[in-house]
């Protein structure tokens, strides 16, 4: 501050609020559909990348030569594309990660039904458990 000259502090706007960016045309929604529909598809594909993975890995764990290398590759390997992918998409809006979210964790709920034991899909429609 100089001497008898006060100065006032400038105020900063955030991108995306305030009067820098014009307001959205009958809709809160600063994504398309369009792109919600591609995230969601690039999350699908993620979760059919990690779970497919998993359950190769988990098939061949019992005839490998070196298990512990193969299940803690696989999962590095998956985990890194997994994470990388949703950062990336994160990155571009917060909407779009809840999109590739839920991309991903349908995938995992079709797998997981897809690909039970016969035996475990007999029971389950039947209404028994074991």
């Amino acid at each position: 501050m100089v001497l008898g000259h006060a100065r006032e502090p400038q105020r900063r706007l955030r991108p995306g609020i305030g009067r820098d960016r014009p307001a959205a045309k009958g809709t809160d929604l600063e994504v398309g559909i369009g792109q919600l529909a591609v995230a969601l598809a690039a999350g699908a594909a993620v979760g059919v990348f990690h779970f497919g993975g998993l359950w190769l890995t988990v098939r061949m764990v019992m005839t490998s030569n070196r298990p512990m290398l193969l299940t803690f590759g696989s999962f590095v390997v998956r985990a890194v594309v997994a994470v990388a992918v949703m950062v990336w998409i994160a990155r571009m809006h917060w909407q779009l990660l809840l999109a590739a979210m839920a991309g991903f964790v349908l995938v995992r709920v079709v797998l997981t039904r897809k690909l039970r034991p016969e035996d475990e899909a007999v029971a389950a429609k039947d209404g028994s458990s074991t």
